[in-house]
Parts: C-alpha cells; structure tokens; sequence
C-alpha cells in the first residue's frame, strides 16, 4: 500500500523542517508532491535540488503558471485530482507543517485495524503551535486531541483513501476550508468508517 503526500506551498511557508521530517519517515511507502502557488519559487527550487539526493522516496515538484492566493485551496483540489489515481490513501499538508518520524507507518499499519480494514479516514493527535482562542487551546505548541469532525482536525493530521478524495474534492476556498472538507468526506459513503491512531504524531505550524 502506497501513500500520495500532496503539500502546498507558497514562498517562506516552505520549511526545511518539513523535508526533514518526511526524509526521516521510517517507512518509505510514500511519494511526495509539492505544490507551489505560482511560479515564482526563488530559493525554493535550491532548496529542493539540495534535498534531492537525500531522499529515499519519489518526490515530485508542481507549480501553477499564475498566484491563485486562495490559501492554497486551489492546490490541494489539483494535487487531490491529479494523484488521487496513483495511490490508495492520500495526505494532504502545508510545507510549513512536520511529522513524527513513524507517522507513516503508524498511519498505513492502521489500515489493516480491526474492525474496519481499510476505512475511509485515519487520523491522530497533534500539537497545535497556535492558540485557538478557547478555552481548551492553552498555550503555543500545546496537545490537541483530535476528533474527525469541523473545527477538531486539522487537515495534515489524517490520510484519506484516495477515491472518496477525489470524488468528493476541495471545493471551498475560505480560511474554514479545511472543516468543510471534513464534513463532507463524513457525509459523502453511505457507511463512513473511521480510525483513530491514539498518537501525537503531527505538528500544525
């Protein structure tokens, strides 16, 4: 089983980071795509020829012929219909995010949990390096435990099979994008199965 990582960009949101962690996945069943918004890469594309020939896994580099500035919705619809065909689960990420080292593994491992092989959505707990601005939120860089519904995951904390992806697409364009997305793909199959791994293995930046 292979993962399609699909993480957009734009400029600085593109973190070093972010290649380290994905470089240090322990498990290599992925391949990355980069999506960037526009063609101005400047440094970016230095960067990523440096990172190269460390990888141990495919990556692959997109960019659009002009800026959309949509938060890089527009992207994440592109990279879903793109590479949905390519592989049996998806992530769909910033450049500016990174993950523990076992994420992949833990995630893909969990497609195989009972009672529900194979379920449309996994997802774990995350750190959340802003403040939410509730009472839950405490302070910068605090635990998030996360539940599959609007407004308590963020979108780089689960993979989600590819076909229910790709037929469901990233439609909306605001900053609450990534909540209606998540509606969505619960309410699209008419049997929606779900599979928490109980680990923090995700930071949003």
């Amino acid at each position: 089983m292979k993962l399609g990582i699909i993480a957009v960009t734009y400029g600085d949101f593109f973190k070093d980071s972010f290649l380290e962690s994905i470089n240090e996945q322990t498990c290599k069943d992925f391949d990355l795509h980069i999506y960037h918004d526009g063609p101005d890469i400047g440094h970016i594309e230095s960067d990523l020829l440096q990172w190269n020939h460390l990888f141990a896994t495919n990556n692959y580099w997109h960019n659009t012929e002009e800026r959309k500035n949509q938060y890089g919705h527009n992207l994440r619809d592109l990279g879903i219909q793109e590479q949905a065909g390519k592989y049996d689960y998806l992530l769909i990420t910033n450049c500016d995010n990174y993950y523990c080292p076992k994420f992949v593994e833990y995630m893909l491992e969990a497609t195989h949990s009972n009672p529900f092989p194979n379920p449309d959505v996994i997802y774990c707990d995350m750190i959340h390096s802003h403040n939410r601005g509730d009472s839950s939120s405490g302070s910068d860089y605090g635990f998030f435990n996360t539940n599959f519904v609007h407004s308590m995951c963020d979108i780089g904390a689960f993979i989600v099979k590819s076909s229910l992806a790709k037929v469901v697409g990233f439609k909306h364009r605001d900053h609450d994008a990534d909540g209606e997305f998540i509606k969505e793909l619960r309410m699209f199959p008419e049997t929606f199965t779900e599979v928490k791994v109980n680990k923090v293995l995700f930071v949003h930046n």
